[in-house]
């Protein structure tokens, strides 16, 4: 199905090393977008991959915060329970916080220079967003919200390193 719209496609366990013919090619841009929480060694999963860039390229990371509000309120009334998806999905082996994801993820790359670390996610006002606020303020208090607290009000961090 992939071969309709990619030039080229290869299905492996990530887990297993970069397939061959991966190995061969250069990148200017690698995207990680809600998988390395899924493997054993993510922060080599980033260092391999990272040997494909450019000086210049960019790898974009993103990965759920383990102490995000919601999920913060959960622990605060004992539940701990794997779920089907979210933060805690059963098949996530790893858990990031806002500061410490990118120490992690990218200790085993010293080519990799941080260029940026955000989080997108929402400051709990339901009442007010139902019935008060419009649409531009709710916008406006979540980003206040993230830039303040990222480890509160982050759903999920943002990562962009760079090949120096």
């Amino acid at each position: 199905m992939a071969s309709k719209h990619m030039q080229a496609c290869w299905v492996s366990n990530l887990e297993d090393g970069l397939h061959p013919n991966v190995t061969k090619m250069q990148f200017d841009v690698i995207i990680f977008s809600h998988v390395l929480e899924h493997l054993q060694m993510p922060e080599k999963l980033v260092q391999d991959f990272s040997e494909l860039l450019p000086p210049g390229g960019e790898i974009l990371i993103a990965v759920p915060n383990v102490l995000s509000w919601r999920q913060r309120l959960k622990f605060l009334v004992g539940s701990f329970e794997y779920e089907s998806a979210g933060v805690l999905d059963d098949t996530h082996l790893r858990f990031f916080t806002y500061f410490t994801a990118d120490q992690y993820l990218l200790a085993e790359s010293p080519g990799l220079a941080l260029r940026y670390k955000g989080v997108s996610g929402s400051v709990p006002l339901w009442w007010l967003r139902r019935y008060i606020f419009p649409g531009a303020w709710s916008e406006a208090v979540d980003k206040w919200g993230c830039r303040l607290w990222p480890n509160l009000f982050g759903g999920q961090i943002l990562i962009k390193a760079v090949k120096i």
